[in-house]
């Protein structure tokens, strides 16, 4: 999600967290860790160009106090797309607070703070002129600016001045004998590709042959059946058979549930008797011994078995 905010709002905005900004004894910019410019004084003038500003262009004497000190350091990498040397300058993540004086004629004093929880810095230039000692230190943008363009006429003035963000051939590379070595500087990172939409383009298809040709007789023509009759008859037939089937399986369930007795018949019905048994009575067994008589001399005396004695 992003948010359109107007230039003098923001301005607005940065006065009234930063209340120094808005007194008049300070002039205020915001900028990031590559030094281009967020928001100036400079950009509430509309005629002002806003577009790719860096501190080196608008406040050159405090670029080159940065530059000198090691805090807006310069970085160096090889485009090997275009074969160029691009200069640029970095801040670090975890550079603290800085002070320093401009240098030029009539000295002010500026304070550099870092924006907790943002890649931003803020920029604080004093008004009031200062006493220093005059050390003229400049930045050449001139040549960067007046250029058509970077990579159309590269134009880095020299090395070791401070310029605003350029780029130059590369000596190392030798196009016509393809010849390249990646000694210095290493390559840069490369840019992520712009996706182009690709244009979509309405196709008139009437102006196509026909395949082959497809007639579809009306119903009532002699020799001939309408599709639709068919498709008809097909659709009906089987939503019939659908509704026979359902009638069928509702007999069914109907049919088995009316030949089981019902819950509440069951637990009406009384229990059954308990079965009755008849006792007879029978005769007392018979003594088949009462009548019969023996005498002494037809008994056989068998003695009885020997005492069992252990071993």
């Amino acid at each position: 999600m992003g948010v359109d905010i107007v230039t003098t709002y923001f301005y607005y905005l940065l006065q009234t967290e930063y209340p120094a900004c808005g007194d008049g004894s300070y002039s205020c910019l915001l900028i990031d860790q590559g030094g281009f410019v967020i928001i100036a004084p400079q950009f509430l003038d509309e005629n002002t160009n806003h577009y790719d500003r860096h501190l080196a262009d608008l406040e050159p004497s405090v670029a080159s106090v940065l530059i000198d000190n090691n805090v807006l350091q310069t970085k160096t990498c090889t485009n090997v797309a275009s074969g160029l040397v691009q200069k640029t300058y970095f801040i670090s993540s975890t550079q603290a607070f800085y002070s320093g004086t401009t240098g030029e004629l009539n000295c002010r004093i500026f304070e550099l703070s870092p924006l907790s929880g943002t890649n931003a810095f803020l920029l604080t230039i004093g008004t009031t002129v200062v006493p220093c000692v005059s050390v003229i230190h400049n930045c050449d943008c001139n040549l960067v600016s007046s250029s058509s363009g970077a990579i159309a006429t590269p134009s880095c003035p020299s090395a070791t001045l401070c310029t605003c963000p350029c780029t130059t051939y590369n000596t190392e590379f030798q196009p016509c004998y393809n010849n390249y070595s990646f000694t210095s500087p290493q390559p840069c990172t490369p840019e992520t590709p712009e996706l182009n939409l690709v244009a979509t383009t309405t196709v008139d298809l009437s102006s196509l042959p026909v395949c082959y040709e497809i007639d579809f007789n009306s119903p009532g023509t002699s020799g001939s059946v309408s599709v639709g009759l068919i498709v008809g008859c097909v659709l009906g037939g089987i939503a019939l058979l659908f509704f026979l089937g359902a009638w069928y399986d509702h007999h069914q369930r109907k049919k088995k549930s009316s030949a089981l007795p019902s819950q509440t018949q069951t637990q009406s019905r009384p229990p059954p008797p308990p079965p009755q048994f008849t006792v007879q009575p029978t005769a007392p067994p018979t003594n088949h011994y009462q009548n019969v008589n023996f005498a002494p001399d037809q008994v056989n005396y068998v003695p009885p078995p020997p005492p069992y004695s252990s071993l």
